[in-house]
């Protein structure tokens, strides 16, 4: 995408800005979880294949590994993936300074927590910014100073944009298709009758469908695809 708007930027990588490690959560604390509880033990049985099924376990894992009483020793703990979007955000904030625009390319577990942080949400707030977050949505902070706020969440109006043009480019293709077979029966009625009389008269209120042009013309408007 960078190469294509020719950017002449400086691209970084900074893996505290990578995703939380969902499958190594689940390893590590499902199978407590489900001794505890027997309906989770149950959706857990099924495989997760279904997507409600899968979130449901997401969530139980995520509220579990945030907990401060999280015993699980062999996985990231909550507060190093933390502290480390801490650290991140902090770190751009000083590097770039003010009146500057930094876009971060990461994902839903990342940009939960930054926003969680922001907020100032306790452990238990977390996973509320962590389920609704959609693939290619953008959040926006504001800062000045050391000071940072949440400008907006989740935003997808450039999504919705693209899926209107879209449309409209389709709709636009069907009436220019309906004007071009107008064309085409003006040039069919001019060839066909040299220009006038009766018979001319009657054979241009009719399209090669047999219906009245006009008729045709005002379906394709009042049904657009």
């Amino acid at each position: 995408v960078m190469a294509g708007l020719d950017f002449q930027g400086k691209i970084e990588a900074d893996e505290r800005f990578d995703e939380i490690n969902n499958d190594e959560q689940v390893k590590a604390l499902l199978p407590k979880l489900t001794a505890q509880n027997e309906a989770l033990a149950d959706i857990a049985s099924r495989g997760m294949k279904s997507s409600k099924d899968y979130q449901k376990i997401i969530a139980a894992v995520f509220n579990a590994w945030v907990d401060p009483d999280c015993e699980a020793s062999d996985i990231t703990p909550w507060s190093s993936y933390r502290d480390g979007v801490r650290d991140a955000i902090a770190n751009i904030i000083r590097s770039v300074g003010s009146g500057k625009n930094t876009a971060v390319f990461t994902s839903g577990g990342t940009i939960a927590t930054a926003v969680g942080l922001v907020t100032g949400v306790g452990h238990a707030g977390f996973y509320q910014f962590y389920e609704p977050v959609m693939n290619c949505s953008i959040t926006r902070f504001i800062y000045s100073g050391s000071r940072i706020s949440l400008s907006n969440f989740n935003d997808i109006a450039h999504l919705e944009l693209l899926g209107a043009l879209a449309q409209a480019l389709v709709r636009a293709q069907t009436v220019g298709g309906v004007l071009a077979a107008e064309q085409a029966d003006a040039e069919l009625f001019d060839a066909e009758v040299g220009g006038g009389g009766r018979h001319g008269a009657g054979k241009r209120d009719q399209g090669r469908d047999g219906r009245s042009r006009r008729s045709a013309h005002k379906g394709h408007w009042s049904s657009p695809r």
